[in-house]
Formats: C-alpha cells, structure tokens, sequence
C-alpha cells in the first residue's frame, strides 16, 4: 500500500467519525447574524506545498471592508489527493481561527462560507463541514459553515451538464435556485444565482449547524458579485498576498544578481588592473635593463 492509501484509509476513518456529528436542521435567521467570515486559499505556481491562507471577517450589515482579517503564508503537509482536500487545507484556517479566538475573540463570526463545498461531496465531508467539526473538536468553536463552490464536483451522478440545463430552466420560470438531487434522492444543496446580473450559478451546501435554505438565503443576502463577498475578499486578498510575496522574491533576486554582477565587475576591474600593474612593471624591468646595458657600454 503506498503513502496515499494510507492516508486515504485513515482520512476515511476520521472523517467517518466526523460525520456522526453531522447536524443539518438548524435555521439561521440572516437577522441573527453580526459577523460573517470567509475563508479562502491562494496557491503559488511555482511550489505545490507553498500557499496564503486567509480568514476575513465582514459585518453583515456593512459588506464593504472587513473588520478583521488575516493571511498567513503556510507550507502545505499533504499533497492534493481527490476528495481529501480538507485535509490539505483545513489545518491553515484551524490556524487563523485559533488566531482570531486569541487576539480578537469578540470578532468571531457566527458563520464561516468556506471557498469548496460543505456535503456537496462523496462523503458529505468536505472542507466546509469538515471545518465546522474540526474546529468543534480542536479548539471548542461552534461554527456553522457554508460551502460555495464556482464548479460542480461529480457526486452521486450529478452531472455538470445536465444540472446546468435545470438551472437554466428554474430561471426562465423565474426562481433563482435549482435543487441538486443525486441518484440516491439525497438533496445536496443548490445552484444558485446569486446576484440578478449573474448568469453562471454558484453552488452552494450546507457545512454544518445549518439547513440547505438558510444556507441559500445567506449566500445571496451577502452577494453583491457573483461568488458571495466573504469568500470574494479572501479570495482577493490572498491573491495580492502571492503577488507581493512574488514581486519581493523577484526584486530580491534582481538584487541579488545585481550585486552579484557587480562583484564580478568588480573582480574584473581588479584583474585588468593588476594585469596593467604587471605591464608596468614589466616596462619598467625593460627599462631598467636597457639602462645598465647602456652602463656597460660607456
């Protein structure tokens, strides 16, 4: 068995004590809620297991700016193994909550959207549900999640084209949800339009501590673009973080090689002048021989 069955084997058994804790009943009235939190991911290019990882916190009634946030560059333990990307990114969002819960615990949202989906899953465990239990387990948050994913993962035979095809035709007949029901008739969540000027869905379901329509309802109450703005921020915010980090590691290099060119014409410089030391010195070591030859002649 090699190193991703192992992990595939005891993920699975985690993850299958998790789900016993699974509670999808709650209502959440969006007039309840004071703070709301978003969590995303941002990746570099260039290194798998190097990433920033953000928690921003918005006021509900004020979606504008942020009354906290965090990003924090991390090293990623796992690799990217399907339908375990929990744990490849949840460990770096424990992180920032236990942050928050230490430094600004008056800030901790009442609900977390998490960038992935919730039970929109094989296991009904991804990263958004397996936040919520985590973060339960590990530092004794209660914390309803929502899952928003921009894609559609394959999950008891729901299809991308042909759940977009509902889609659609809920919206021509005016609703703005399409339920998305697998094979076994188990309601995973929504497509969602989430603002009146978009025309792709999100699909949005539930994490835990919280019901398949209070989800929805939450997700388009804080949605002034097409992904709901907590993620959005992250999202965003992460994405300048990378590209700051890049620009200082590029500015450093160019610096460096800088210096180092530099140096090499520096040694250059030495060389030719020691070389124009030596071709001095040698024409004076003629001259001085020309001289005494001159002596022995007189």
């Amino acid at each position: 068995m090699d190193n991703n069955e192992e992990l595939k084997k005891k993920w699975t058994k985690i993850q299958e004590n998790y789900i016993q804790k699974l509670d999808l009943d709650p209502e959440i009235e969006i007039d309840n809620l004071h703070y709301i939190g978003g969590v995303d991911i941002s990746f570099f290019k260039s290194d798998e297991t190097k990433a920033v990882a953000a928690l921003v916190v918005l006021d509900i009634n004020n979606l504008k700016k942020p009354v906290y946030s965090e990003y924090q560059l991390v090293t990623l333990e796992f690799p990217y193994i399907s339908t375990f990307l929990a744990f490849r990114e949840v460990p770096s969002f424990l992180q920032l909550f236990k942050n928050l819960q230490e430094k600004k615990p008056d800030l901790m949202p009442d609900i977390t959207l998490v960038d992935g989906c919730g039970i929109l899953h094989p296991r009904k465990m991804g990263s958004a549900t397996h936040l919520s239990l985590a973060l339960a387990e590990e530092l004794n948050i209660v914390m309803p999640t929502i899952g928003v994913a921009k894609e559609l993962l394959y999950v008891d035979g729901l299809e991308r084209d042909s759940v977009k095809k509902k889609y659609y035709e809920e919206l021509e007949k005016g609703e703005f949800k399409s339920a998305l029901i697998g094979k076994s008739s188990t309601t995973y969540g929504y497509a969602v339009r989430s603002t009146n000027k978009s025309k792709n869905p999100i699909y949005v379901s539930p994490g835990n501590l919280i019901s398949c329509e209070s989800a929805v309802n939450i997700c388009r109450h804080v949605s002034m673009y097409r992904i709901p703005e907590p993620i959005r921020v992250a999202d965003l915010g992460s994405r300048d973080v990378v590209r700051n980090i890049l620009q200082k590691e590029k500015k450093e290099k160019e610096q460096k090689e800088k210096e180092e060119k530099e140096k090499e014409q520096e040694k250059e410089q030495e060389k030719e002048k020691e070389q124009e030391q030596e071709k001095e010195k040698e024409k004076e070591e003629k001259e001085e021989e020309k001289e005494k030859e001159k002596e022995k002649e007189k």
